[in-house]
């Protein structure tokens, strides 16, 4: 034994002896819930172990009572007065404190899965140029063909696209120009576009205007409710939390509550999975079933579409066939990562439809 800890070791035990009669505050290293907390300063009177309230605080340690006593102006607590639940062992041994309290006196572990946006990552707006094209013969007698090209500037896309039929005519498809905003998530269109009004609602191609919610746009973003589970680990452990059989999380906590956050599912029905391995290497689970809905948007959020113009009735055909002026439009949004409302209007000279819907998690 080192000259330091043997000193340490015969302060102590001169210590306990004369607790008794005149406590006096020693120095002791603390071991909360198997984990070192460092040295604090404590008084010990005969099998009772008294700790400052801040030194507990400071470990973490909080929602306790117990006997309090003020000594120069500081809070100390018996420990034996909060026994049960809390255990505790002066080892004159290893001259430290070990103490065990239940997980829910300690402070909790958030732990959050999402991933986000890489920091490093930046979206371009360079100008560039891109150009597609198949060719199809039929029966060695007729030939197809269709083609597009795009060109970007400044963050804007001009786009058209031209096909050949098998009589062959050529005809204009799609042509357009597209403007996106990342910071709203909001990508406008000006010219041909394709818009539908949901599974309630109809679709057509128009020539026009379109502003529409488009989640493409950021690829990190993520608009459906994420899922959440919690559980508790007495001893400092390892979480390991799966997703139908994979692993998508590894981390150490310390000894506590916990909770994981912004869990992404896929859709449909499946479970999660959390594995507490602690630092004697037992292990035990937490198991929850999902659905996840694609149906739902998270809490806040909202998903829309508005198109008028055109429409245009016969694009496999003919370039320039455009029909009555018409009117397409939803609105979604989530009032709870439970509950998605939703509002659906269609008009044009001959028909109105419109109508409220809703979705349920």
């Amino acid at each position: 034994m080192r000259a330091p800890r043997l000193l340490l070791f015969l302060g102590l035990a001169l210590a306990v002896r004369a607790s008794a009669a005149t406590p006096e505050r020693i120095v002791l290293p603390l071991i909360l819930n198997e984990e070192p907390k460092g040295d604090v300063f404590a008084v010990v009177e005969g099998d009772d172990v008294l700790l400052r309230v801040g030194d507990l605080a400071r470990a973490g340690v909080t929602g306790f009572t117990g006997r309090r006593e003020t000594r120069n102006g500081e809070e100390w607590v018996s420990l034996a007065s909060l026994s049960p639940p809390l255990s505790f062992r002066l080892n004159l041994e290893t001259v430290e404190l070990s103490v065990t309290v239940p997980a829910e006196w300690l402070s909790r572990h958030v732990l959050d899965v999402f991933v986000g946006r890489p920091p490093e990552m930046v979206f371009e707006e360079s100008t560039s140029l891109f150009l597609n094209y198949a060719v199809a013969e039929q029966d060695f007698k007729t030939w197809t063909a269709f083609g597009e090209a795009g060109l970007s500037l400044g963050g804007n896309l001009v786009y058209g696209a031209v096909s050949r039929t098998p009589d062959g005519s050529v005809v204009r498809g799609l042509t357009n120009v597209t403007r996106d905003d990342r910071s709203r998530l909001r990508r406008t269109i000006f010219g041909d576009s394709y818009a539908s009004a949901g599974g309630l609602g109809g679709a057509l191609f128009l020539g026009g205007i379109s502003v529409s919610r488009s989640f493409d746009i950021d690829p990190y973003f993520d608009r459906y409710p994420t899922f959440s589970l919690s559980g508790a680990a007495t001893t400092p452990s390892t979480v390991d939390v799966y997703v139908n059989g994979n692993i998508v999380k590894r981390q150490e906590i310390g000894a506590g509550p916990f909770q994981i956050n912004n869990l992404l599912l896929p859709a449909g029905s499946g479970s999660a999975r959390v594995v507490i391995r602690d630092v004697f290497g037992r292990e035990r689970e937490v198991v929850s079933g999902f659905y996840a809905s694609t149906a739902v948007l998270a809490k806040g959020l909202s998903d829309y579409t508005y198109n008028l113009g055109f429409r245009r009735d016969d694009l496999a055909t003919a370039s320039w066939d455009y029909g009555s002026l018409s009117f397409l439009g939803r609105h979604r949004y989530g009032f709870s990562d439970v509950f998605t409302g939703e509002l659906r209007l269609e008009a044009d000279d001959h028909l109105v439809s419109g109508g409220p819907g809703f979705a349920f998690r």
